[in-house]
């Protein structure tokens, strides 16, 4: 093995792993991603590789590969033992190409003794052309009999006398390995439909044996003239047998006796080496006149994986122009774009919903939102998004709930999920009781604030937000509102500081601020902070954002019996603005 290049020999060992598929079914790579060994992935990419000589797969890979395909071709799906015997040799196989390739690099890296000074390719080993590869040639013949008009009726001697010669002529004159292929030898237990076409579509010289008008061969002549067109040659032992449109096909006449052997084994040889020199002839009497190319399955899986990857690339691109830009309409129309020319990328569908949903147009926002989960659902963040859209658009509050739950069983760590899970408790607070609120909802939304401040303490968002339902929940029961305005008021510290150090220009930290300015009673001040967070609001998100801040304010008004008259003055002035800057948004 040593003697030729490990390229070489890579690309014989890929032919001979491209025949041991066809052999066995040859079983879609698709099939045999799906059907790979558990904690194994055979990525249809992977296996075009391997099979296309690319590179050489690590040990597990082929032997979990074969086990798959030998899995495939069994009837009842059955698993194969890692040692099962059948993977012997592709061990040992794998071994010897492992040590050249070690062999290689090392004799590279160390570069053949020269001249004091050479020249900069001097290094380099030479390395012989590259030998063709294997040629395969399949005959198609009459499984038992040659039929009762046949002159020649033993199909072993036929293979010695008149088959093997051919492909050692060939072979010879290629200067190549030929394999040679009888149907009669593959017709073993289980489905042989499948590999017979194989051969059809694979096999570099066909060879039809039409001798007793088998329909079978028949069948799979038509298979082979459809699928290529060349090199297919077909023999018979009395050409006046042949039927159908077959009979245009100019078949070679063979027999049994020396000189008609001769003349025929120099005949189909000579077909064979004039179609496999002239690759542009067309023999094929379907294929003559038609525009169309045949490519292996690996190819075009190859392709379309090619394909696949350059459209998710095209996607991932427009990903990130869309986020870089604040404008969020143009933002939406880069990510429709997106989803048009990838509508698998599931990323793109999520990072669509969400500027939807920023947007106020909720029901878009959830058809996208929910195309990115069933097309991920692994992905918290896509559940998340996909609960606050629904939430947000008031008409499937229960669904809404679920997709929580799920992003949450997901990802029960994440401190943003459960922020947002209490925001959909608010929202449902005001819906199950109109006019009023509900206390045993508020009590939901209070304790996931109070999981999410203990997975990420000290964040505001958290913070405000459960200082404002314990206040809420106070006024509810006729408890004392001292504690709770009290942390308000501490809180209020806080976001004065980050509204104050924000340096990305967010509006939440102004709007904490305002809302603990107007339960404190200052109206001046906190109108004046309402302003400024409008300003930072981008237009196409301003009425959402200030719609959630009215319904924040309107939620105190509903116990507004529990406050000062001072603060109650605040909250209507402070809806009054919110509805005023709304406007600025049209």
């Amino acid at each position: 093995m040593d003697a030729e290049g490990f390229a070489d020999s890579l690309t014989a060992f890929a032919g001979e792993l491209t025949a041991f598929r066809i052999d066995h079914g040859n079983p879609t790579l698709e099939d045999i991603e799906r059907h790979a060994p558990a904690g194994r992935v055979l990525s249809r990419s992977g296996v075009s590789e391997v099979l296309n000589g690319k590179r050489l797969p690590s040990l597990d890979f082929l032997i979990d590969l074969i086990r798959t395909i030998l899995k495939l071709e069994d009837e009842r799906g059955r698993e194969v033992s890692r040692n099962d015997e059948r993977l012997q040799g592709w061990r040992s196989r794998w071994q010897d190409l492992k040590k050249q390739q070690t062999n290689e690099r090392r004799g590279t890296a160390k570069g053949p003794l020269g001249p004091a000074e050479p020249t900069p390719w001097a290094h380099l080993p030479e390395r012989a052309p590259a030998p063709p590869r294997r040629l395969r040639i399949f005959v198609a013949m009459p499984a038992r009999t040659m039929g009762e008009h046949a002159k020649w009726d033993d199909i072993a001697e036929i293979r010695e006398q008149l088959l093997e010669p051919v492909a050692a002529r060939i072979g010879e004159q290629l200067s190549c390995d030929v394999d040679l292929v009888i149907e009669k030898d593959k017709r073993i237990a289980g489905a042989i439909l499948r590999p017979m076409f194989a051969e059809a579509a694979l096999a570099d010289v066909y060879i039809a044996d039409l001798t007793g008008a088998s329909p079978n061969v028949y069948l799979e002549l038509g298979a082979r003239w459809a699928l290529r067109d060349n090199v297919t040659i077909l023999i018979c032992q009395d050409t006046g047998e042949i039927r159908f449109n077959a009979v245009d096909g100019r078949a070679i006449e063979y027999g049994w006796k020396p000189k008609e052997l001769s003349e025929a084994i120099h005949r189909i040889a000579d077909a064979a080496l004039h179609g496999l020199r002239n690759p542009g002839h067309v023999d094929s009497l379907v294929r003559d006149a038609a525009d169309q190319i045949l490519i292996s399955r690996t190819e075009y899986d190859a392709l379309r994986g090619e394909l696949d990857e350059l459209r998710q690339r095209q996607a991932e691109d427009l990903i990130e122009a869309a986020l870089r830009t604040t404008d969020l309409r143009r933002r939406i129309e880069i990510l429709e774009q997106a989803t048009a020319g990838h509508p698998t990328s599931w990323r793109a569908f999520y990072e669509l919903g969400a500027a939807r949903r920023r947007a106020g147009d909720y029901a878009r926002a959830v058809t996208a939102l929910s195309t990115a989960v069933e097309l991920k659902d692994d992905s918290a963040a896509a559940w998340r998004e996909l609960g606050i859209a629904l939430g947000k658009a008031g008409t499937r509050d229960e669904d809404a709930v679920l997709a929580f739950d799920r992003a949450l069983a997901l990802d029960g760590g994440d401190a943003e999920t459960w922020a947002t899970q209490g925001g959909l408790f608010r929202r449902l607070a005001r819906r199950r009781a109109p006019g009023s609120l509900d206390a045993s909802t508020l009590e939901r939304a209070l304790a996931c604030y109070q999981r999410a401040n203990a997975i990420a303490p000290k964040k505001l968002y958290s913070m405000m937000n459960a200082a404002r339902i314990r206040l809420l929940l106070a006024a509810l029961y006729g408890t004392d509102l001292g504690p709770a305005l009290a942390e308000i008021k501490n809180l209020e510290l806080l976001a004065r500081y980050e509204a104050v150090s924000d340096r990305e220009g967010e509006p939440w930290a102004r709007l904490d601020l305002a809302d603990a300015l107007v339960l404190s009673g200052r109206a001046p001040e906190a109108l004046a902070e309402l302003r400024t967070a409008a300003d930072l609001i981008a237009a196409a998100s301003r009425g959402d954002m200030l719609t959630t801040e009215s319904e924040t304010l309107t939620d105190f008004l509903t116990v507004a019996a529990a406050f000062e008259p001072v603060v109650v003055d605040a909250l209507a002035l402070a809806l009054d603005a919110c509805a005023e800057l709304s406007g600025l948004s049209a």
